[in-house]
């Protein structure tokens, strides 16, 4: 069965990301961080951190943030609206490491 990433589930409003900054619970680890919003649903949100000089940059670490989330989730039963934060060092460490890093994170929601 191929996992995929509901379109539905995503979240893109501005008033929704700062709902769950301001009154959301924060989270965080070595690479990412996260703001969790109890929900009846699982609603997702991915940022960088600020910084990033490049739009390509930004980019890869989201599509890199929202791959460990798609293998990842179906492990853990979550009913929250997420904000994923990737830092700007992820670019320079293994795959496995933030793996693993995610999962920690993860496990701590």
């Amino acid at each position: 069965k191929k996992l995929t990433l509901l379109k539905s589930s995503i979240i893109k409003k501005n008033s929704e990301f700062n709902e769950i900054f301001t009154t959301g619970k924060f989270f965080s680890s070595i690479y990412f961080k996260a703001y969790t919003l109890p929900c009846s649903a699982v609603k997702i949100g991915f940022t960088t951190q600020r910084g990033l000089k490049t739009k390509p940059q930004r980019n890869r670490i989201k599509r890199i943030t929202r791959e460990l989330w798609r293998k990842n989730f179906p492990q853990y039963q979550l009913a929250a609206k997420i904000i994923f934060t990737a830092k700007a060092k992820i670019l320079n460490v293994s795959h496995l490491d933030l793996e693993k890093d995610f999962n920690d994170l993860l496990k701590q929601l």
